[in-house]
């Protein structure tokens, strides 16, 4: 069967001198794993440049259900960065971003694939509030995963338990002080640019990616790590 879709591409990797294997979340089946060949070559119509990571690409592929890795027949980008592969920030960010995305998606969703498509358009042209983008992402991503935070905040539940996902009394081991907690209570009732433009010290930004990063982990990646988090830490500094 050959298909026409859109796809993101999550993870490449170099198979052999030539040939790349890639995995790409298609808007229609998915997350599919391709191999590439000749993708090394000046006359290939597949460049593995074009198979970076967050890619917005436009292709038709074959799907064989027995087939753990299928062929692309053709391939174009739909869209064409302008920052993200070119400002450093925006890079590092991008790179937790894919890692994520790489280790939780599968199932085709279409809610899914314009949420992140369209955020990806947004964060590549956006300047004022790009450093909290991540934090909307990440905050949208669990609501579209069904694991909606209980933002349930007040005097007595005002420390968030990444276990429960909802707030509750202090824990003697939170490396957090209970401030942080409040601001986590403001940006989950918010909408993208109320999010974007949330003023915030980059160790308060660091602590809110650590307590939404642990949440992910733990409820979408099975206690999974997503090892990119310390170069964005770095970035947060």
């Amino acid at each position: 069967m050959i298909y026409k879709t859109k796809g993101i591409v999550l993870h490449s990797i170099k198979y052999s001198e030539t040939s790349v294997i890639t995995s790409i979340y298609t808007e229609e089946k998915g997350r599919q794993d391709f191999i590439v060949k000749n993708a090394f070559s000046k006359k290939s119509p597949i460049k593995a440049s074009m198979l970076q990571s967050l890619n917005i690409l436009e292709l038709e592929a074959d799907s064989k259900e027995k087939k753990q890795l299928q062929f692309i027949r053709e391939c174009n980008l739909h869209y064409h960065y302008t920052e993200i592969p070119f400002i450093q920030k925006k890079t590092c960010v991008g790179l937790y971003l894919a890692e994520l995305l790489y280790k939780s998606l599968k199932e085709a969703d279409n809610k899914m694939f314009e949420f992140i498509e369209n955020s990806l358009k947004y964060f590549d042209i956006v300047t004022l509030g790009s450093q909290n983008f991540h934090l909307f992402f990440m905050i949208r991503f669990i609501q579209l995963n069904g694991l909606e935070i209980n933002n349930n905040y007040d005097a007595c539940n005002n420390y968030f338990h990444s276990d429960t996902g909802k707030f509750g009394p202090s824990k003697l081991a939170t490396p957090f002080k209970e401030e942080i907690f409040k601001k986590l209570s403001v940006i989950l009732g918010s909408e993208r640019e109320e999010i974007m433009q949330y003023e915030l010290s980059n160790n308060e930004r660091s602590e809110l990616t650590d307590i939404l990063n642990t949440y992910l982990e733990s409820h979408l990646l099975g206690q999974g790590r997503v090892k990119s988090l310390a170069i964005l830490r770095e970035v947060l500094k």
